[in-house]
């Protein structure tokens, strides 16, 4: 029998004839500082820390120091929470340095970031680490030579005047900054009424008193020409968004905590921005689902600005022309909610009208393949003879969405995911647009030998049959294939503006915020796309897309058209865009939703299980499904459904299936789900789940 064996059956921690090891010596219990810290891991857990003396003078909550943790001491950042004087054990670990001498995150940031970790079930400490850019989190205070982007010129005041509309809507925004206390006011008004410059006049008024202000917009798209209108009329402004570098996003980041700059304009990161006395945010096109982060933690930029500002106690605007439901809804039935509306455009501008193009008509009258109709044809040509400018819309970039055999049916799909590749002719390859794979086209099928055929739509196959049809066009593309940095952005968008292109082409990043006065027609190619889309929100974003890309016409004193290509005319989506009438869109889609108690009559969450194996992953599901309907239990109104494939029931090579949780709303959901992340059973906090609260799709 081996020595091994023999010590596992006497039970004993060393090995027999070995001299008794001396037992440790009982920890005494004292009195002193004690630091509660959140550490950057995924542990989902607050731990306590000995403050050492040379430390008690010094640290304070909201710094981020170097601490200890596991058997071998390994170190990590944390960020202090709390510091308070503690009964605590001899065995309790120090601290081991401070790592900046600045106190990161103010109190009043601690308390959103306790709440996203709350809400979104995310660990505290990687909640806390995603409110500060990481450069700044690993600079540690050192001085850094680059220059903060932040755009410096003298501010200039426009000729115009605000119309009766604007003025009302004006009153109750500045009776609401004067105020200083918490209220949300919904904008919505119609494209071109005017709304960004009652956010402009809005965020004056706060820097007349000494304050500042955050403007949020959903696209680096809108950041670029919004950075352009703030720029004239503030003295500084600062821009924080994913396209710039990390040395430059911590520079902007420390001007702004040092005051040096009191705007800040951003996309979903800037909702953080360190802003000293802030006094206002604003949410431009807030129903926008990009606002949603798509990494953990999955926060709604959108409602964590509205919980930064109920924590600061100040108000917040959301502005839309095509307000989310749920913004809709709260702005119609909640006290401390107000809705506002800017029913006309500036100027009494009319609204552009409409004209709808049954595509499936158009196929039958036509040979041929052709993507842009007879009318929009005829339109694109008379617009571009006057000197205009055209958009068009279609919302699926590369060529052609099938590659496939026409023979034995076969399709090519992605090895990982087991969708549809969709071919782009740039590269002459087919690319997953999940997970990005790229695969070489075969001319002949490999199961028959038949040839492969290449069919769909794509913005790469439009932009060919435009300059096919039109020789003389001046064309930019605008979609992820051709939009890789923000200088991209900039150069298509100052091209289109100084007139140098006369036709934009593009995916949905074209179809909101914009500001072009020269543009005389919108082209919608397909208005179909979204609403086949196997979610409950698919009209919604019809609507809003169709809406959105049409309101970019008609904002000059001259004739203006759009023209919507479609296969499915009366859908009601379609037909309330046609009509620029949201309120009766929205009153039909409430209607919907209360009947089948989706949002904004419930809240919802969504869980994604997913692993390798598919009977692991179905076994995953259904365990988990049954533990949270056991914790679920006392809970009145939530409801676990069982587990099911999701939409996409691969991806990356891991099968999916999905749990849906809904509640009546959002304090009992949040109840729910404090249960379940602190039950040993439940165990959420797995590489295999996939935590997402208040989803803004099921795909």
């Amino acid at each position: 029998m081996g020595k091994k064996e023999i010590e596992g059956q006497l039970g004993l921690p060393w090995a027999p004839g070995e001299e008794k090891p001396q037992a440790k010596p009982r920890a005494e219990s004292k009195t002193g500082l004690i630091a509660q810290v959140a550490i950057d891991a995924p542990l989902d857990k607050i731990y306590s820390y000995r403050v050492p003396d040379e430390m008690k003078d010094t640290l304070k909550a909201g710094m981020l120091v170097r601490v200890p943790m596991g058997r071998h001491d390994r170190m990590y950042r944390g960020v202090v929470l709390e510091v308070s004087t503690q009964v605590w054990q001899s065995t309790l670990k120090a601290i081991e340095s401070i790592m900046d001498d600045r106190m990161l995150f103010s109190e009043k940031i601690l308390t959103l970031g306790r709440w996203l970790s709350d809400y979104y079930v995310t660990p505290i400490g990687l909640a806390m680490s995603s409110l500060i850019p990481s450069a700044v989190l690993k600079g540690g205070g050192k001085t850094l030579r680059v220059k903060p982007f932040i755009k410096e010129s003298p501010p200039q005041e426009p000729e115009f005047g605000l119309n009766d509309d604007q003025h009302r809507v004006m009153q109750r925004i500045e009776a609401a900054v004067e105020a200083e206390k918490f209220h949300v006011m919904l904008v919505h008004g119609v494209t071109a009424s005017g709304k960004t410059e009652l956010y402009i006049k809005a965020i004056q008024r706060v820097l007349s008193q000494g304050k500042g202000a955050i403007y949020l917009v959903p696209e680096i798209a809108l950041t670029a020409q919004m950075i352009e209108r703030l720029s004239r009329r503030f003295e500084k402004v600062a821009v924080l968004h994913s396209g710039l570098t990390e040395s430059q996003r911590r520079a902007t980041w420390e001007a702004v905590e040092r005051g040096e700059v009191r705007v800040v304009v951003g996309t979903r990161s800037a909702v953080f921005a360190p802003v000293p006395d802030l006094g206002l945010i604003v949410v431009d096109e807030e129903q926008e689902p990009s606002f949603k982060n798509m990494a953990s933690p999955r926060y709604n930029t959108r409602d964590l600005a509205i919980k930064r500002t109920h924590i600061e106690g100040i108000p917040i605007i959301l502005g839309s022309a095509t307000p989310s439901l749920e913004t809709y809804f709260n702005s119609t039935h909640l006290e401390t909610w107000e809705y506002l509306s800017l029913p006309k455009r500036v100027a009494d501008l009319p609204m552009p009208p409409v004209m709808l193009v049954d595509m499936e008509q158009e196929a039958f009258d036509r040979k041929g393949v052709h993507l842009v109709s007879r009318l929009l044809e005829d339109k694109i040509r008379l617009t571009l003879e006057k000197d205009k400018q055209v958009m068009l819309l279609l919302n699926r970039r590369g060529y052609a969405g099938y590659v496939f055999c026409p023979s034995c049916k076969y399709v090519l799909v992605c090895p990982s995911c087991g969708t549809r590749m969709v071919y782009h002719k740039s590269t002459d390859r087919a690319i997953c647009h999940h997970c990005s794979a790229r695969v070489d086209v075969p001319n002949q099928c490999d199961r028959c030998g038949h040839k492969m055929n290449k069919f769909g739509l794509g913005t790469q196959r439009v932009e060919e049959e435009l300059e096919r049809k039109f020789p003389e066009i001046r064309l930019s593309r605008m979609d992820a294939d051709t939009m890789s940095t923000t200088k991209d952005y900039e150069a298509a968008l100052t091209a289109f503006a100084k007139g140098e292109t006369n036709v934009l082409l593009g995916t949905q990043m074209i179809a909101k915020g914009l500001d072009f006065p020269n543009v005389a027609l919108v082209g919608v190619l397909s208005a179909d796309m979204v609403l086949s889309l196997p979610d409950f929100r698919a009209g919604e974003r019809t609507f809003q897309l169709l809406a959105q890309v049409g309101g970019r016409a008609g904002r000059a004193d001259y004739a203006s058209v759009v023209v919507v290509q479609s296969y499915n005319l009366q859908d009601p989506a379609i037909q309330a865009a046609l009509h620029h009438d949201y309120l009766k869109f929205a009153q039909g889609e409430l209607y919907f939703r209360k009947r089948l108690n989706l949002p904004p009559y419930s809240r919802m969450a969504r869980l994604v299980i997913s692993h390798v194996k598919i009977s692991q992953t179905r076994q995953i599901a259904g365990d988990l499904a049954q533990e949270l309907k056991r914790v679920s239990k006392g809970l009145q109104g939530v409801s676990v459904t069982e587990p099911a494939p999701a939409v996409m029931p691969r991806l990356r090579n891991r099968y999916r299936f999905q749990i849906l949780i809904k509640s009546p709303n959002a304090s009992i959901m949040k109840e729910f789900m404090t249960r379940a992340r602190n039950d040993e059973k439940v165990k959420l906090f797995r590489r295999e789940i996939m935590i997402d609260v208040d989803p803004v799709d099921l795909l």
